[in-house]
């Protein structure tokens, strides 16, 4: 599971559509003029942008907001107005840094966005917008203003935003009741405890979301560019599940867990092994990839701190899902994984 996706209605009567990841797949993705919905990507809308009709020879709609990916901007290079490498105001810019693993709004003054490829290499991606600042209830609505915040008090737009929490899952944001900047900002903050920051993204009818199969928004404003979910890695930031089979071992060099897929065939004999260095691991085998209908689990049967699960019949035809990790939870884990039948 890479991703969920759910409804929720705050205290002060907002509703707002969530879809909580990791930051690992999040990719800002150039659009030239469609929809999200009409994309049929995962994902919601992204910061400021040319509307349509283009000026006589001009082919595709600027991105007035920042939008890079690993240091090369969406729409062309760094110098080029329009590219998501440059911006028209100073705003807020959303910054995951993938190296140290850190999220943080960096208000970007224009022609000094040079400062965030300095700062964080090539391994990171950058969204700009107006920043939230949901730990300073005193200041943020002129901090906002003076980043160019529309029609901050006006309750008639649809609202979207970008934000973190203290576990390092991001959050795309719409909000399906029409409401004020204030308004949307407070409901934000309760989508889950621990909400540490975000940005505003655009609103109105450009404030888009599409979950494929389960949830689209009616605009059909069209847009330069979105926040698209991509499965890189799970939820929990383990790899997507891999197989696992008699003659197939999985191997973990570093990961703080990963998960491996098994398809049943008879008495099972799952363990853990030494691989580069001394590790204390622990074995979870679950019936569903979601992780929620657990088998069994083990600790140091294997010995010397390593796991074993044997003695369970596992249904041919049923795959299993399972999860490898770091006794300590989110420690670096060293083994290798075998099943035998």
């Amino acid at each position: 599971m890479y991703y969920t996706f759910n409804s929720m209605k705050a205290s002060n009567g907002i509703t707002l559509k969530v879809i909580k990841t990791s930051p690992n797949n999040i990719v800002l993705t150039y659009l030239g003029g469609k929809s999200v919905p009409s994309s049929g990507k995962l994902g919601m809308n992204g910061g400021f942008f040319q509307d349509l009709p283009l000026p006589a020879g001009q082919t595709k709609p600027n991105v007035y907001s920042i939008a890079v990916n690993d240091n090369v901007p969406i729409n062309g290079g760094f110098g080029d107005y329009g590219s998501g490498g440059t911006q028209d105001v100073t705003r807020g810019t959303l910054v995951w840094d993938k190296t140290k693993r850190t999220f943080w709004v960096q208000p970007t003054k224009v022609g000094d966005e040079a400062t965030l490829w300095v700062n964080y290499g090539d391994k990171y991606w950058a969204q700009g917008g107006i920043s939230m600042n949901l730990q300073d209830d005193a200041n943020w609505r002129s901090i906002a203003i003076s980043e160019g915040m529309p029609v901050i008090d006006e309750t008639w737009p649809n609202r979207s935003g970008l934000l973190w929490n203290s576990g390092n899952n991001v959050f795309l944001v719409v909000s399906e009741t029409k409401c004020s900047g204030t308004a949307f900002r407070s409901a934000c903050k309760e989508i889950e405890s621990g909400m540490v920051n975000g940005i505003f993204l655009d609103g109105a009818d450009a404030a888009q979301m599409n979950v494929p199969g389960t949830y689209s928004t009616s605009w059909t404003r069209q847009l330069a560019a979105m926040v698209e979910v991509v499965h890189n890695v799970d939820i929990d930031g383990t790899s997507p599940a891999v197989e696992l089979s008699p003659g197939l071992p999985g191997y973990l060099n570093g990961e703080t867990s990963k998960i491996f897929k098994i398809t049943g065939a008879g008495y099972a004999t799952i363990r853990t092994e030494f691989y580069q260095q001394q590790c204390d691991t622990y074995l979870e085998l679950y019936y569903d990839e979601n992780l929620t209908s657990k088998v069994t689990e083990d600790d140091d049967q294997g010995g010397n701190q390593y796991s074993l699960i044997t003695g369970w019949y596992l249904n041919w035809g049923q795959t299993y899902y399972l999860k490898v990790r770091n006794f300590h939870d989110g420690s670096p884990t060293y083994a290798k994984v075998s099943v035998q039948f």
